[in-house]
C-alpha cells in the first residue's frame, strides 16, 4: 500500500506551462519515499529580427554601469590579487555616492559588506588608505556571520528587509559563509 502526498509546484514564470510534481509518503513497512517529475520544458521563445525594429529595450540596471550588474556576482581568482581592495572601493563608492575605481559612476546604496578574514583595526586603515575622509552611514560591515546552512541566510534577508535601500552586499570570502561539505 502506498500512502502519497503530491506536491505541485508551477512554475510562475512560465505561467504554469511546467509544473514539477514531488510525491511523499510511506510505503508498506513506513520507508520514506520520494518521486520527483520533472516539469516539462517551457517553449523557448523564437521571434523575428524584424519585431525588434523601433522597440526601446532598457539598459538592465547595474550598481556599477559596465562592471556590476544588479544580481549576483562573483569575483574570484588567486590569493592576494586585490579583489579585497576592489570589493571595498566599490563598497565605499556605493554607500557614498562617489566614483568607484576614481572614475565610475555608481547607483548610491546601503552595503552590507561581509568582511570575515578582516577586523576592525583593518577595515579602518584599509577605508583610510582608500582615501576615503568619512565614514560612511550607509556601509555596514561585520567580520563574523553565521554559515549559510546555519541561519546566515536569514540574517541576510532580514537585514535587506530592514534596508530596503540596499544596493550591494559583499561576502568576502565566499568560503567563510558557505556551508561544510559531506564527505
Amino acid at each position: 500500500e502506498l500512502l502519497i502526498r503530491t506536491i505541485d509546484l508551477v512554475d510562475e514564470q512560465h505561467r504554469g506551462r511546467g509544473r514539477t510534481t514531488i510525491r511523499q509518503g510511506t510505503q508498506g513497512r513506513g520507508e520514506r519515499v520520494t518521486e520527483m517529475t520533472p516539469r516539462a520544458a517551457a517553449s523557448p521563445e523564437i521571434y523575428s529580427a524584424a519585431s525588434l525594429k523601433g522597440v526601446v529595450i532598457p539598459q538592465p540596471r547595474a550598481v556599477v554601469p559596465g562592471v556590476l550588474p544588479v544580481g549576483l556576482n562573483m569575483l574570484a581568482g588567486k590569493a592576494k590579487l586585490g579583489k579585497s581592495w576592489l570589493a571595498l572601493d566599490i563598497a565605499l563608492a556605493v554607500s557614498t555616492g562617489n566614483k568607484a575605481l576614481a572614475s565610475l559612476p555608481v547607483e548610491a546604496g546601503e552595503v552590507l559588506y561581509l568582511a570575515l578574514e578582516d577586523n576592525k583595526r583593518r577595515m579602518q586603515n584599509r577605508i583610510e588608505l582608500l582615501g576615503e575622509e568619512s565614514f560612511p552611514e550607509r556601509l555596514h560591515i561585520a567580520h563574523e556571520w553565521p554559515k549559510l546552512d546555519e541561519g546566515g541566510i536569514q540574517f541576510m534577508e532580514a537585514w535587506l528587509e530592514e534596508h530596503r535601500t540596499a544596493s550591494l552586499l559583499i561576502i568576502d570570502v565566499w568560503k567563510g559563509l558557505r556551508q561544510k561539505r559531506a564527505r
